[in-house]
């Protein structure tokens, strides 16, 4: 995109517990692949919301809520890939909730080999946003914990055995 402003927002650290060098490259390499060698920690982004007025596209990978609110707002005069409302749609109980509702399988909500409390409003920030309870009680004491840290909504699913695979899929 010759002549054109592009800016990349590089997410806050607290949104890549033990992911902020992956999460940093894969920007980088994305950012190359468009010609955009200017970036901004999602952090400063509001303090410098003038940085991005001129921007013609902005490749984004923020969280929070100020920066997703100044983007959703910059939505009017540059495409923004990773919109705040696509953010807002990738939450773990939104997509938990989609998933169920279209009859995707996904891990089951009752089990006998413990469970799975995930913080469900945004991606975890850090090692306590995905918790393991082994029984009952210990899953009622750790939603307890969620809800002492203001967190209540969560996703509770049963643990399945077996190998963890991860993936992400684009379309398009």
């Amino acid at each position: 995109m010759v002549g054109k402003k592009i800016i990349a927002v590089y997410r806050a650290e607290r949104f890549s517990p033990n992911s902020v060098d992956r999460d940093r490259a894969i920007m980088q390499a994305t950012a190359a692949l468009v010609g955009c060698n200017t970036f901004i920690p999602e952090e400063e982004l509001p303090a410098n919301r003038g940085f991005i007025e001129d921007a013609h596209l902005i490749l984004s990978m923020a969280r929070g809520k100020e920066a997703l609110k100044i983007l959703a707002d910059a939505g009017s005069h540059a495409a923004v890939i990773n919109s705040a409302t696509a953010v807002a749609r990738s939450s773990r109980s939104h997509i938990d909730s989609l998933m169920r509702s279209h009859n995707i399988p996904a891990a089951p909500l009752q089990g006998n080999s413990g469970w799975w409390i995930k913080r469900g409003d945004e991606a975890a920030q850090e090692k306590g946003d995905v918790r393991f309870a082994a029984d009952d009680n210990e899953k009622a004491l750790i939603i307890g914990e969620f809800r002492k840290r203001g967190i209540s909504n969560l996703v509770v699913t049963a643990h399945v055995a077996g190998d963890l695979v991860k993936f992400y899929g684009v379309a398009g």
